[in-house]
């Protein structure tokens, strides 16, 4: 039976000699209704939706096409992290002004909290911006030689998860801590963090590639959190790369070796993996990121198996393809957008 297709793409021409554009690694949609596609060997678009169209923007650094981050500053102007380092883009203007002194680098990227204050991770320290009409005041803040993998703001705090352990920032009064592992039971549990996440009770969870650990800022601890099954060695249990609370206390988690959906209050957990003469199992175990659609169903991006959505009711999963219109099965994130229609970035293979 033919697959329906149920993905619209909108891929740029490209001949084996040339770079290829459709390698999208930052994307943006501006208040202005406009959306800006950053790509790694091309450069800069922006592409009409109604017309299907791409317009190339040209940039000052024609030595390094890669765009690594986007974001919005104003109704006006953007921010974007090139190879080379971060501008600020004007586009009805379409001019390009490099803020000076920061470096960028491939882990590079950029934030913006509630009050409108840009944070940009860069190679040579974390950088505190704050625009007003092209006016902005650069504070570079302990962190030199960290790559970020998450950051997340609570109120006045900033966490940053890091390949070195983890860092709290106070904005109001400008205090800074960092939490590493050490021999304590009640110390982080490792250094190397892939992802943080705050639940529905304030709780914060740390993803690492040895388990994943709960804080309570009240008794300023770390519990440590393991699940191993059956599965057996083939995939590591241990790695954890995404988590979405799906009822209170309770957590679907992407690893290694498929989804495990953890129950705080039972300490119970449940673990769905592939099974190959069961169809209705998920199709790869190596599980990216999760989004949860307005019904209920949890979609899982897979390096490889495309996007698996789960129906936690009946415990089966569905699986999109390249064979339903997916332009690649490597899912690097899943979003759900304001219309609630859930929605990908890939990286081509």
């Amino acid at each position: 039976m033919k697959k329906r297709k149920l993905f619209t793409n909108f891929p740029q021409d490209h001949t084996a000699a040339k770079k290829n554009p459709n390698d999208i690694w930052s994307l943006c949609y501006a208040p202005n209704g406009s959306i800006w596609v950053g790509t790694y060997w091309n450069g800069l678009f922006n592409f009409n939706p109604k017309s299907g169209k791409f317009s190339k923007i040209e940039h000052p650094g024609n030595n390094n096409n890669s765009i690594l981050s986007i974001i919005a500053a104003d109704k006006e102007s953007l921010v974007i992290g090139v190879g080379n380092g971060f501008y600020f883009y004007n586009m009805s203007l379409n001019q390009w002004s490099k803020i000076a002194g920061i470096q960028n680098y491939i882990s590079g990227d950029i934030y913006k909290d509630r009050d409108s204050i840009l944070w940009i991770n860069a190679r040579n320290g974390l950088y505190k911006i704050d625009h007003q009409r092209y006016k902005f005041a650069l504070k570079p803040l302990p962190y030199k030689g960290k790559t970020m993998n998450s950051m997340l703001i609570n109120k006045s705090v900033i966490w940053f998860g890091t390949d070195s352990g983890l860092f709290r920032l106070d904005k109001k009064s400008g205090r800074s801590r960092i939490f590493t592992k050490n021999q304590a039971n009640s110390s982080l549990n490792s250094n190397n963090i892939s992802k943080l996440y705050l639940d529905s009770e304030g709780m914060l969870w740390i993803l690492t590639e040895n388990g994943f650990d709960s804080y309570e800022e009240r008794t300023d601890r770390f519990t440590h959190h393991y699940h191993h099954s059956s599965i057996g060695t083939l995939f590591n249990e241990d790695v954890f790369r995404d988590i979405l609370e799906v009822d209170k206390g309770v957590y679907v988690l992407a690893t290694d070796a498929g989804i495990k959906i953890y129950d705080r209050k039972k300490n119970q957990y449940q673990h769905f993996y592939n099974q190959p003469k069961n169809h209705l199992s998920i199709n790869n175990n190596h599980t990216y990121n999760l989004s949860m659609a307005p019904d209920g169903k949890i979609w899982i991006g897979t390096y490889g198996g495309g996007i698996n959505i789960f129906d936690r009711k009946v415990g089966k999963f569905q699986a999109i393809t390249t064979q339903n219109g997916l332009s690649s099965n490597v899912i690097n994130e899943i979003f759900t957008d304001s219309k609630k229609i859930s929605g990908y970035v890939h990286q081509t293979d």
